[in-house]
């Protein structure tokens, strides 16, 4: 058997096949690097608890920044990868990532906080009330992906400039529908029928 054919086995026989399962393949890894980070963040803070609360304040810093580093990557490796389109260069999905961890990590500490002191969720769902939690969670949590996936593509869709990998190439033939629909150049003749 060869590679192809072990290739075909696994990942289906087209290219969004292939596309589909890798990004499936990279959510599992990323759940599993998510896993194993929360396991060394809790052992860390095992670690620094003996330290006392000044000298432990740099390391929970460092700690933080680097969670909030790797959510940032994966955010902008979803918005690069997942989409079936020409991938974006990094520049147009930085302000997007950055945003979406940031409205993220704020929905995170509000529902957090909400479910601990408000909500009483033990009183009406029990033993159900971290999955109600949970869902809500992750409810909130796509929002914030989605904005921020949201402002890539209205900033892409304001530049004339080409936004995907490659040699730049005239509107119509970059492979991405927002960047070949930009505003910017509403005006100009060739983009008429795009206005339709």
């Amino acid at each position: 058997m060869t590679f192809r054919q072990v290739a075909r086995l696994v990942f289906g026989s087209g290219t969004m096949g292939m596309r589909q399962n890798s990004i499936e393949l990279g959510a599992v890894l990323v759940g599993i690097a998510g896993v194993l980070a929360a396991s060394v963040l809790g052992f860390v803070q095992d670690l620094i608890s003996g330290i006392g609360p000044v000298a432990a304040a740099p390391v929970r810093i460092v700690t933080w920044a680097i969670a909030g580093l790797l959510v940032i990557a994966t955010i902008g490796a979803t918005y690069r990868f997942a989409p079936y389109r020409t991938n974006a260069q990094w520049q147009w999905l930085s302000v997007g990532a950055v945003l979406a961890t940031v409205l993220w990590l704020l929905a995170t500490l509000g529902i957090g906080f909400y479910a601990s002191h408000f909500a009483g969720y033990d009183a009406t769902y029990g033993s159900l009330s971290a999955i109600v939690v949970l869902m809500m969670w992750l409810y909130v949590s796509a929002y914030a992906i989605l904005i921020g996936g949201l402002i890539n593509a209205e900033a892409e869709r304001q530049t004339a400039v080409d936004t995907t990998t490659g040699r730049p190439r005239a509107m119509g033939g970059r492979g991405a529908t927002v960047a070949d629909t930009s505003a910017a150049l509403q005006d100009a003749p060739h983009a008429a029928h795009l206005s339709d």
